[in-house]
């Protein structure tokens, strides 16, 4: 069930369970959904909450206390999975239903499996690549590099866990479902950051999103690439996300940098060692990470018929054997560290961090003196217990005026001191509420009297001549503000009687003027704002002596005739573009019929899977021109840009990555 939770001032005060096919409202009167603590700017009715087209959507009803999202102010919107808003001091949070994510068990009796991935085994074996020569021509069979593989150990806001495996060469992570990390928290923007994978190891960049990606504690600069290596940590706000990158063979392996070299002794390789390569070359396990023999570029990483991100559960089991050792170590390494405590505590009594032992100084007093502390604190204890704390207090300051401390007098001292002060301030509090007391009845016998005069009185300030006694006491006091809205209210019945009439004359005027300016927008061919203005002039309630309102509904009709005639060319297009795969301008049609009508459901519908649809054609281009780019053919990925460029809508996703690689290589 879908739901909105409620905060105030940052703290969750609740949350609304919605009901398919119901409304809710929220605000301060009780008989709403969701009772609102009183604020100033809060409405008795504030937030409507509906469906629309199976959609959740929410409308603000208030006059007072904006509503709004991501900064803007807004009427009403659409509901989407994490969206927050605000009508301050209250934010507000809307979750869809969760699916239980699948959590993959590991067989128990399978010792021979990986913890991380089901059914992949981790005893000896060989990985192939296809058979590949070197200069010299000699065909041989290396060991694959894709054994190397990333993980993703995210813990949410809400704290929910779960590990997620990298598959391939290039991630976007973020809150839209299209992305290839699908991280479904509020603080997630829809395309946060993405992560590469190259020759030279794994990199982050971060998407100009709404809340920075940190690493490792630093905020990274936007639309710039940064080294991502084995362990580090990416914290978006509560959400934390650790990077491993796992060895299928082995138990964790950080990434190497470049150039580095893999140890191949029979001691540390799984893999029995392959034959090198002509001429002296290095074997697969000497060669730099992702080199691809006879090549001088990057290895692609990416593996044809697997999923770029794989859910694969909890990662309690992933290092079990690790920490037990690590336990051990430690018990072991901490004995002889608390010996030496020992002895050392028993060498220096007398100080303890750098603070002298106060009991010595006890020892420097006469027995006399001694004896006197004694008593003064069992003294001091006794007026404690029975709630004589100013006597305690007294007793306390005799022991110290000998000695700075004496077993608890310090302790002592505070509770005795906290005490005092509680009684003192309820003493007050009495003080306070009998002079309340007696305010009260001065106020009540002075309003009675004036209120039995009260025909007498031809103004208010005769009222409040006879008020004078209570008013010296309290002027707003509810009983003498009472008394006084009664003659308030006999003055402006009279002030009514007198301006009535010219209330009526501009009352007229204002009509005719609202009418003349809707027929002036509809003269002007502005059919939606000409609308507007005649059911705003229809709704009103101006008296209408010239029967004007007759003309204005025959117009309107005419209005909303050529209206709807606009409406249907634009939309005709948004379709049709749409059934011919003409993506691109069937967004800008639909985008024509939303300027008009944004709420439009078959316009929203036919630009979101037109956008779905171009930003697939798009992804493949400009993974296609990376690839060009990354064996050196700048000029095709330069051409492959261009196409996208030209083909995708301005503004869009991929649009704006092409045309930051256009301007890097001078084609822009």
């Amino acid at each position: 069930m879908s739901q909105i939770k409620v905060f105030h001032n940052g703290a969750l005060i609740g949350t609304l369970e919605l009901r398919d096919g119901d409304e809710f409202y929220i605000g301060r009167a009780k008989e709403n959904d969701f009772v609102l603590p009183n604020e100033k700017g809060i409405s008795r009715k504030h937030l409507h909450v509906f469906q629309d087209n199976g959609e959740w959507a929410i409308s603000s009803l208030s006059k007072f206390g904006n509503l709004t999202v991501e900064g803007q102010s807004a009427e009403s919107f659409l509901l989407e999975d994490g969206i927050q808003f605000q009508v301050p001091p209250f934010s507000f949070l809307f979750e869809l239903p969760k699916p239980e994510p699948e959590v993959v068990q590991e067989t128990p009796k399978d010792k021979n499996r990986n913890s991380l991935v089901p059914g992949e085994p981790i005893g000896h074996q060989e990985l192939e690549l296809e058979d590949s020569s070197d200069v010299s021509g000699m065909e041989v069979t290396a060991a694959g590099n894709n054994d190397l593989t990333a993980f993703l150990k995210v813990s949410y806001s809400g704290g929910a866990r779960e590990i997620l495996r990298l598959e391939g060469n290039f991630w976007i992570a973020g809150r839209d479902s299209n992305c290839e990390i699908f991280l479904n928290d509020a603080f997630m923007s829809r395309n946060h950051f993405e992560i590469t994978r190259t020759n030279d190891g794994f990199y982050i960049r971060d998407l100009n999103s709404r809340n920075t990606t940190h690493l490792n504690g630093e905020p990274l600069v936007p639309s710039k690439d940064a080294k991502l290596s084995s362990g580090d940590e990416i914290t978006i706000q509560s959400i934390s996300i650790l990077f491993e990158v796992h060895n299928d063979n082995f138990e964790e392996l950080s990434v190497p940098a470049p150039n580095a070299l893999v140890p191949n002794s029979p001691t540390h390789s799984p893999h029995p060692t392959p034959a090198s390569f002509a001429g002296g070359a290095m074997i697969p396990h000497q060669q730099p990470y992702g080199y691809h023999p006879g090549m001088n570029v990057p290895m692609p990483y990416a593996q044809p018929g697997v999923p770029a991100v794989e859910l694969i559960g909890n990662q309690s089991d992933l290092k079990k054997q690790k920490k037990t050792k690590m336990i051990r170590f430690a018990i072991i390494a901490l004995i002889p560290l608390l010996l030496l405590g020992i002895l050392m505590g028993e060498d220096k009594p007398k100080k303890e961090n750098g603070k002298v032992d106060l009991s010595s100084q006890a020892k420097k007093l006469t027995k006399e003196q001694l004896a006197f502390v004694k008593d003064s604190l069992l003294l001091a204890q006794k007026h404690y217990v029975e709630h004589r704390y100013n006597l305690c207090l007294e007793q306390v300051a005799n022991i110290h005026n000998l000695v700075p401390s004496y077993q608890n007098s310090k302790e002592l001292q505070s509770l005795c001191g906290n005490q005092a002060e509680l009684e003192n301030i309820k003493k007050e509090q009495n003080r306070i509420k009998e002079v309340q007391r007696k305010n009260e009845a001065i106020i009540a016998d002075v309003v009675e009297q004036c209120r039995l005069r009260l025909n007498e009185f031809q103004s208010l300030e005769q009222l409040q001549e006879c008020l004078n006694e209570a008013k010296v006491i309290d002027p707003l006091h509810e009983k003498i503000t009472a008394l006084e809205d009664i003659i308030k209210q006999r003055d402006l019945l009279k002030q009514q009687q007198l301006q009535q009439k010219a209330a009526y004359d501009r009352s007229v005027s204002s009509g005719i003027s609202l009418y003349n300016i809707a027929k002036e927008t509809a003269a002007q061919q502005k059919w939606k704002e000409a609308i507007q203005k005649y059911e705003n002039y229809l709704n009103s309630n101006y008296p209408d002596p010239k029967n004007l309102k007759s003309t204005a509904r025959r117009e309107l009709a005419s209005v909303k005739t050529n209206f709807n005639k606009m409406i249907e060319g634009s939309l005709k297009g948004c379709k049709g573009n749409f059934q011919t795969e003409a993506f691109k301008q069937s967004i800008l049609d639909c985008s024509a019929v939303l300027k008009i009508v944004p709420k439009h459901p078959d316009a929203l519908k036919i630009k979101a899977d037109a956008t779905r649809s171009l930003n697939k054609m798009m992804k493949i281009i400009y993974e296609d021109a990376n690839m060009e780019e990354s064996f050196g053919n700048t000029p095709l990925a330069t051409k492959k840009w261009r196409k996208i460029v030209d083909e995708d809508v301005k503004g869009g996703f991929y649009y704006q990555k092409a045309q930051s690689k256009l301007k890097k290589f001078g084609g822009g």
